[in-house]
């Protein structure tokens, strides 16, 4: 096989699509210089008269054929002598169809290149291959600058994203570049499919072009078949490591705030988590910040660790994990930019003084290059170490002193320097699990690691959504599955959410562990099939742990559920209700969250819409909040949720028994909300102060009459040019004090000091049981320039 890690998607053939007389092999018909492959789901043609091109790609299942116009297979642009880029076309010279596989020849106009391209068909899937390598055949090296290894004008509807991502024609097919570091670029009804390796080819010596990848799918399934094509091939699935995992991560848990973890608070959390082992247990543990900055990556900081890793070891092995370490691929401020053998690394020219930004390490360099292979060979070999989460990869270089070229050219060297680390690894030991976080975006480095975190809109674990709700964990938790639904050409299985965080830093924007619950129903349910806690200084409480444990037996218990997930109801994108059906269609657990400021009845979709086999009877469990069995006596069957509210149901044949083997109380479903949430009408009266630089806003209103009592909540939020206009820290910003029914009230701002970017502030404020409405006087001062508009909203919610 031509790359590694490919495994045969099976499951294809029960989809429908017609037999085939020789799996694994095109039926190839000539006629003349033109050259159709045909499988069962596609017909590809090719002209082979001159410069090889593409004539069409017919999709049998849709009936449908794209017609290429200015087509080209190949071609190339070199630099000439004097420095200047020239492109370099090339004529087909013969080929050959053996075996069901198509190999073509070209010799290239006016320069002493040749090239061969095969193309093939696995036979179980929709999809084909392409591989091109060229030749040297001259006697003086060559630059090659860019490869184009497919351009395509078509009548169709064309998409694209970025560097390492498919493109698509229609709905209905895909063409990508199956490398990081490829692209696929798609703009007015054109793909290019184009590499820029920048490298120099000696006299007689080949260089390997990247693999493009060809799929075509039923109408509007063309993403969902790039999808299963990837996760095909993912590391995950082909070492055996699409389970669940449950991985404890304490970084965020210091007190201080420090990232610098070191051995007294290690072994202080590892503690606790033995403590709890009994409500929870896990199976890796993560060690961040622990490098020693003047070292070669083999050693821990001295002074933080004066243990090194054998105290944290044997701490680890004492709750029954494996180690796991965290490490920069790129920041020499959190790797050994101390050690002076790395200076010559650096991604600028070490001579010129940097004058801003941060410092970067080019990877494709050596020493640095060799020195993380052998540091983390050293750890999985030496320490046990089982998981590996690499952060922060820069990808380009401009240093005149490296063996590659700077700019663009110096992406391909990069990515492919680390995707050997990554092979390295996986050869040390194939067991140990791979995470990357920042810089690694495109799917296809799901083939040489289990996960990336990185989802293309800039947000960590801790970023508010700009759509405000009474917690801020409740909008950040939207915000996440926001990025879930932008990262839609990654797999699940290998898309990482980056878990929950506890922490109470300003890292976590001063959430600590409020309504950690809901967000661990979300995470756990977007089909990563990890659960992964970032602890608080105490590592919850008893009744916290147990519930943690039991969210982590769900997930271990059923994976063929938890890991195939459907979105159902809304878009995160917008307010109401939305979640996953995690599914394999004879039991489902629906994670629902109701993201609007109004009661949502709910309705539950128990048929092949949400997955599940149409017509049978199903029983109804609330796993959280409140675990009971449902007696549901409408039809069709509703949830009551109030707002932002979260649950976790598991749906299951009538007569099979839930999860874990729980017996459940059985409680009746209300027909209705004994008490509605409302928005309120609010006046508000706007003023500044003479200089302008502070904005008051007076708001009058009432609170209606209540059995119950609840909460006014408060939000503001800020726009500039009809924009939402973030800021960090915006609890600095404003501030709200009033009375309620005549007297003072005490106020619970929803941010904290600290937090990342978010365009919207509020506050709770606790209503008591009454029966009469009460009126409001409020006022809030907004330390703003001028120029920014605000949205003020206030809103009820009963107890």
């Amino acid at each position: 096989m031509r790359f590694g890690w490919r495994v045969i998607i099976g499951a294809l053939l029960t989809l429908g699509y017609p037999a085939w007389s020789d799996p694994g092999a095109f039926e190839i018909e000539t006629r003349g210089n033109l050259i159709e492959l045909r499988s069962p789901f596609f017909s590809f043609t090719l002209n082979a008269d001159g410069p090889l091109r593409a004539e069409s790609l017919k999709n049998f299942s849709t009936g449908k054929e794209i017609v290429f116009e200015d087509a080209s297979e190949f071609r190339v642009t070199t630099m000439r002598e004097d420095g200047e880029p020239q492109s370099v076309t090339f004529q087909s010279t013969r080929f050959t169809a053996l075996d069901g596989e198509l190999e073509v020849w070209l010799n290239a106009t006016g320069l002493a290149l040749s090239a061969t391209i095969e193309y093939e068909f696995d036979g179980e899937s929709p999809v084909f291959h392409k591989y091109s390598e060229i030749q040297n055949a001259g006697e003086e090296s060559v630059r090659l600058l860019d490869v184009y290894l497919g351009e395509y004008q078509t009548d169709t509807t064309v998409t694209g994203r970025e560097r390492g991502f498919p493109a698509y024609l229609g709905d209905e097919a895909f063409l990508s570049v199956a490398h990081p570091a490829g692209w696929a670029t798609a703009e007015e009804k054109h793909i290019a499919l184009v590499q820029h390796p920048g490298v120099k080819i000696e006299p007689g010596e080949t260089f390997k072009c990247m693999e493009v990848v060809y799929g075509v799918a039923r109408e509007g399934g063309a993403r969902n078949e790039f999808l299963a094509h990837v996760k095909s091939r993912m590391r995950r699935v082909v070492r055996g490591h699409d389970k669940p995992y449950a991985i404890f991560e304490p970084f965020g848990g210091m007190p201080g705030g420090s990232f610098d973890q070191t051995e007294e608070y290690l072994l202080d959390n590892l503690a606790k988590v033995e403590a709890g082992k009994d409500l929870c247990d896990f199976d890796l543990y993560s060690v961040d910040f622990w490098v020693d900055y003047n070292g070669d990556l083999i050693q821990f900081d001295p002074k933080r660790y004066p243990n090194g890793f054998e105290r944290i070891k044997e701490g680890i092995k004492r709750i029954g994990a494996k180690p796991g370490l965290w490490i920069d691929s790129s920041m020499e401020l959190w790797s050994i930019g101390g050690n002076p053998a790395v200076i010559s690394t650096y991604t600028h020219d070490s001579e010129v003084k940097k004058e801003k930004g941060r410092t970067y390490l080019c990877r494709a360099t050596e020493p640095i290059k060799s020195m993380y292979e052998k540091a983390f060979r050293y750890h999985i070999r030496e320490n046990g170490v089982r998981c590996l989460k690499f952060d922060n990869f820069w990808v380009h270089c401009n240093n005149p002193n490296h063996g590659h070229l700077p700019g663009v050219y110096s992406i391909e060297p990069i990515v492919n320097a680390q995707i050997d680390f990554l092979h390295a690894m996986d050869d040390e030991n194939p067991d140990v699990f791979l995470m990357l976080y920042w810089g690694h975006r495109s799917p296809w480095w799901l083939l040489h690691a289990d996960t990336l975190f990185d989802s293309g809109v800039g947000i960590e674990a801790a970023h508010p959504s700009d759509l405000p709700a009474p917690y801020a964990r409740d909008s950040v938790t939207q915000k996440l599955d926001q990025a879930q639904e932008y990262a839609k050409d990654i797999p699940k299985l290998g898309k990482d959410s980056l878990g929950v965080w506890l922490s109470d830093w300003g890292w976590n924007s001063s959430i600590g562990k409020e309504r950690w619950q809901e967000a661990f129903v979300m995470d756990i349910c977007r089909g990563s099939l990890l659960a992964q806690p970032w602890s608080d200084t105490d590592w919850l409480s008893t009744p916290e742990r147990r519930q943690i444990g039991e969210f982590i037996s769900l997930l271990k218990a059923r994976p063929d559920c938890f890991g195939n997930p459907n979105s159902i109801l809304g878009n995160p994108e917008e307010e109401g209700p939305y979640g996953y059906s995690c599914t394999n269609g004879e039991r489902a657990f629906l994670a629902i969250n109701n993201a609007t400021w109004e009661d949502s009845k709910v309705p539950l979709v128990l048929g092949q819409e949400w997955g599940l086999t149409s017509g049978a009877p199903w029983e109804v469990y609330r796993w959280y909040p409140d675990p009971a069995r449902l007696d549901l006596s409408t039809d069709p069957k509703e949830v009551l949720l109030r707002p932002f509210e979260v649950v976790l149901l598991e749906i299951v044949p009538s007569g099979a028994q839930p999860s874990l083997g729980v017996r459940f109380e059985t409680k009746r479903v209300p027909s209705d909300f004994p008490e509605m949430s409302r928005s309120l009408d609010i006046k508000v009266e706007t003023s500044e102060d003479k200089d302008g630089e502070t904005q008051f806003f007076r708001l009058e209103g009432q609170t209606p009459a209540t059995e119950s009592g609840g909460r006014l909540v408060i939000t503001v939020q800020r726009f500039e040019d009809s924009a939402t206009k973030p800021i960090k820290h915006i609890w600095e910003y404003f501030s709200l004090n009033g009375k309620l029914g005549g007297a003072s009230f005490p106020s619970t701002p929803i941010f904290g000091e600290l937090t990342y970017p978010s365009s919207w502030h509020g506050w709770r404020i606790p209503v008591e049981p009454s029966t009469r409405e009460r009126s409001f006087e409020i006022s809030i001062k907004a330390d703003e320039p001028p120029g920014l508009d605000h949205s003020i909203q206030a809103h009820f919610l009963p107890n």
